[in-house]
């Protein structure tokens, strides 16, 4: 190996490893904080109790359906390809990762919730900072976990073979297959728990929400954990490592990355895929870099009075730190590709070196994600008019409430999908197939703070109901605050997690397509009726699906 990508090498797996040692940092000073009285410690025991029999049971029926999937793997592609087992590999591993990134959410979201409910009896802020740094530990979890997994697979494959990143696919399936329980399963239980805990409490009793002489409370508690940490944590720790995967592969196939390059030097087509590959890692340890940054600046610099500023000013300065690393990265690892011309849609020819094209690709990606933020902020805060209207409908009754609530989020999803097709446009034009999973590897270069402003929401949310359950009435206008915060948070990390699904889809579809292995398939076009037939079909699946649910 030469010496530059040795140096790349201990660089990644530093910035993986710290991520890690600073999740631990947290998780330490955290545990130090004191919990309450005696009523809120019993309250938090009963929700974590609640909490871990959903996790152990949930994690039971993965791991019985990951072991034959694992086999039906080794069988149906190792065996045939008579490769060594590494899909099997992958897919243990990545299932194995997603499961403890699941694991620790739900531990530090149990750890911090009481915490937070005492924090708050010194100030807002200090309660906004323990329930932040509760939800940075998921952060760090699933962005240094996901890039150790996936680059030091990545090198122990290459030491044994060839290092094909074609092999690390199994680790992006082992992390869907979490993904899908979580989320669905983990979305069923948070609904259940909290539309059952309120017909009885509100409708059925007439006493008000977290009331303690409710037993549903808890599991409406246990709910809002489930979905906001486990679930959000499973589909962002899905939607980077796929990602991540995707664009190893498409810089190391030479029918996309070396036919960007105008004038490749011959001899050295192998150094222009690896600078490529490692370049794409090197764009999540620019997120990772970032995020610490922002915890250490939101803790030192920034006030927690005012949840909702702080929160977005600290995602605004995420996405200008990943921006100045991913155009210096850009340019030292791509700057050698030369200068190629760039015809945008068949008109104005541009000439435009290769590193430029692929940073401007990942930084659509990071506007993209920034955008979708300030419109999920726009249309979700009590501070702004769609949400003020909608209050204001619910005064004529729920059924008029209902139409202005359901009419105003079908107008909120306009500006993301103009931009996601935006983005799509430009990254394709910019830097073909590499710039589309550039663009989402931007984009997913923020997954540390939004997993962080997520959990955020849940744990807030538990601290609400334990001030309420322990009768600490005169602190609930604190959490309240807090409350409202996280449930904006909550949607941002939503049309997150929509979004940059979208995106990898897109770029996953795109490497299939164009890979070497694949030799023929079927184009779309409007006048071949087969593939619009399938579009139509599997258009229609998620609704089926969904209404089983």
């Amino acid at each position: 190996m030469e010496l530059s990508f040795l140096i790349l090498n201990i660089i990644i797996f530093t910035i993986g490893l710290g991520a890690i040692a600073l999740a631990i940092y947290l998780i330490l000073r955290i545990k130090r904080l004191e919990e309450g009285n005696e009523d809120m410690k019993n309250i938090a025991s009963a929700i974590r109790e609640g909490a871990f029999a959903y996790l152990k049971r949930e994690y039971f029926y993965i791991m019985i359906i990951a072991v034959i999937l694992a086999i039906v793997f080794y069988f149906t592609i190792d065996r045939l390809y008579n490769w060594f087992p590494y899909t099997l590999i992958s897919f243990v591993v990545g299932t194995v990762s997603s499961i403890f990134c699941g694991f620790m959410g739900m531990y530090i979201a149990t750890l911090s919730n009481v915490r937070t409910a005492e924090g708050v009896k010194k100030s807002l802020d200090n309660g906004f900072k323990i329930a932040f740094n509760g939800g940075a530990v998921l952060g760090l979890f699933i962005m240094g976990i996901g890039l150790i997994g996936i680059f030091g697979l990545y090198n122990l494959y290459n030491l044994i073979g060839d290092g094909n990143p074609v092999y690390l696919s199994g680790y992006g399936f082992g992390g869907s297959l979490v993904c899908i329980f979580s989320r669905v399963g983990g979305g069923i239980y948070t609904k259940s728990a909290d539309m059952g805990a309120d017909l009885v409490g509100k409708i059925e009793k007439g006493i008000p929400e977290d009331d303690p002489r409710n037993p549903g409370v808890i599991a409406d508690n246990v709910g809002d954990i489930v979905g906001d940490c486990v679930g959000m944590s499973a589909d962002l720790f899905e939607s980077l490592t796929i990602t991540l995967i995707v664009a190893m592969i498409i810089a190391f196939d030479p029918n996309i990355v070396l036919a960007m390059i105008p004038s490749p030097i011959p001899g050295l087509e192998l150094i222009y895929k690896l600078d490529a590959l490692y370049f794409a890692n090197l764009v999540v340890c620019t997120g990772i870099v970032a995020f610490i940054i922002v915890i250490i600046v939101i803790n030192k610099l920034f006030k927690g009075d005012k949840p909702i500023k702080t929160i977005n000013n600290g995602l605004i300065i995420s996405g200008l730190i990943s921006m100045v690393f991913f155009g210096s990265f850009a340019y030292s690892m791509l700057g050698g590709f030369g200068v190629r011309n760039i015809k945008l849609w068949g008109m104005l020819d541009v000439a435009m070196p290769i590193w430029l094209g692929v940073f401007l690709s990942g930084l659509l990606g990071l506007v993209v994600a920034i955008i979708v933020s300030i419109n999920t902020n726009y249309f979700t805060s009590g501070n702004h008019k769609p949400a003020k209207e909608i209050a204001k409908a619910g005064e004529t009754g729920p059924a008029t409430n209902v139409l202005k609530g359901y009419s105003t989020g079908l107008k909120s999803i306009t500006i993301p999908a103009i931009m996601v097709s935006i983005a799509i446009i430009f990254a394709h034009e910019l830097a073909g197939l590499f710039g589309i999973a550039l663009s989402s590897l931007g984009l997913l270069s923020l997954t540390g703070i939004i997993q962080a402003i997520d959990a955020f929401g849940a744990i807030s949310d538990n601290a609400g109901g334990i001030v309420e359950m322990s009768g600490l009435d005169e602190y609930r206008s604190k959490t309240d605050i807090l409350d409202e915060a996280g449930n904006t948070t909550a949607a941002n990390a939503k049309g997150f997690a929509i979004i940059s699904s979208g995106l990898v889809a897109l770029a996953t579809i795109g490497a299939i397509i164009d890979s070497t292995i694949v030799t023929h398939y079927t184009k779309i076009a409007l006048n071949n009726p087969f593939p619009i037939a399938g579009l139509m079909i599997a258009a229609r699946v998620p609704f089926m699906f969904s209404a089983f649910l």
